[in-house]
């Protein structure tokens, strides 16, 4: 008979596999968002975004901005300062901007403090967030509208992914966040969890009001988006929390360019999860941390080598769906690296989270 500790992996393991193919499953099942070529967009928009020391970026979100496909009469692009300390300030005083760009500067402190001055500044019905250091294709907004006018969502998260990738630690960044995109979609789809990226998201002025912002969590820095959704779930249906699965509409920003950073980066991801009400979700990043942190401490057990085995065959099984759908398969060929280090930063990663706090964004 197996012993305590080999059991409990093995049943890690099983459990594990099981969750990456249900997920895989469920993201399968989503149907793929088109914008018709005869859309004509009603829906008036409001793009917010908070910069801090963004200044090496604002030349190309501007850019990417005025390259939109979508009319300027029905959307404002709100920049708001938040405090950066390098030229970001002089940089968008000397940019030519036409009316439908606003540029405000930061009262309080912190991104959440941030989006909701700009959020209270906004006329558009639907808000739309991004980060300063995002790209989007032309058709990103219009993606987003017709999604918001065909099914009258209350919330819509959207893609994100990694672009440009120079490294293993970039290409690894960029597998990673794929398959966080997947199960962001299979989760929203069924109904059973919700999560977010604020880098890409859009939500009704008015339902944001209705849930009160980010009242009730001003005190974490970090989880704008994560809260937010799941403010919205509680309080509207869950049926109108949508997953805007479309390659238009996904935004490209870099990957964290050094392990440091990296670290730094998740440690501030994982350090809200502890303040997460969604019990469903908690369980899977809880068996996702526990299986990882087995594989590391147990080296030695006798069925370490089948928990390794079943992660690695969820973890590719889920990772090859997400970049075919995507389009960037070729991140396939770092695979086996990738997930080497996937067990070893969430179980690091997980630790750390639980026994400390990140305090800044």
């Amino acid at each position: 008979m197996l012993g305590l500790l080999p059991a409990l992996g093995l049943l890690l393991g099983l459990g594990y596999l099981a969750i990456t193919f249900w997920l895989t499953r469920r993201w399968k099942t989503l149907e793929e968002s088109w914008c018709p070529s005869y859309y004509t967009p009603k829906t008036r928009l409001s793009v917010i975004v908070a910069a801090k020391n963004e200044a090496a970026n604002l030349e190309h979100l501007v850019a990417d901005m005025l390259a939109q496909k979508y009319p300027t009469e029905l959307v404002e692009y709100i920049i708001i300062n938040d405090h950066s300390t390098d030229a970001t300030e002089e940089i968008l005083a000397s940019l030519q901007l036409p009316n439908h760009f606003h540029i405000i500067q930061a009262q309080g402190h912190g991104k959440k403090s941030a989006l909701t001055q700009a959020i209270a500044y906004a006329k558009g019905q639907l808000i739309v967030t991004t980060d300063a250091d995002c790209r989007f294709d032309p058709m990103w907004l219009s993606t987003i509208a017709w999604l918001y006018e065909s099914k009258h969502p209350k919330f819509i998260a959207s893609p994100v992914q990694f672009y440009q990738e120079k490294s293993l630690l970039e290409r690894f960044q960029s597998l990673d966040f794929l398959g966080m995109m997947l199960v962001t979609g299979a989760g929203i789809h069924s109904n059973l969890f919700f999560m977010a990226n604020g880098a890409n998201m859009a939500f009704e002025k008015s339902a944001f009001l209705a849930v009160q912002g980010y009242e009730g969590n001003l005190h974490i820095p970090s989880g704008d988006d994560m809260f937010l959704i799941a403010k919205m779930a509680h309080t509207f249906p869950k049926e109108s929390i949508l997953f805007n699965k479309s390659l238009e509409s996904t935004v490209r920003t870099p990957a964290a360019p050094n392990i440091l950073s990296f670290f730094r980066q998740r440690w501030r991801w994982g350090s809200k999860n502890t303040a997460i009400d969604d019990w469903n979700l908690k369980l899977i990043l809880g068996w996702v941390f526990l299986t990882s942190a087995w594989i590391l401490l147990f080296i030695w057990s006798k069925t370490w080598w089948i928990v390794v085995i079943l992660k690695l065959l969820g973890d590719y099984y889920l990772l090859r769906e997400a970049t075919t759908f995507f389009h960037r398969k070729k991140l396939m060929s770092s695979f086996l690296p990738a997930f080497v280090f996937h067990t070893l930063y969430i179980a690091v990663i997980g630790f750390i989270s639980l026994l400390s706090k990140s305090k800044s964004w």
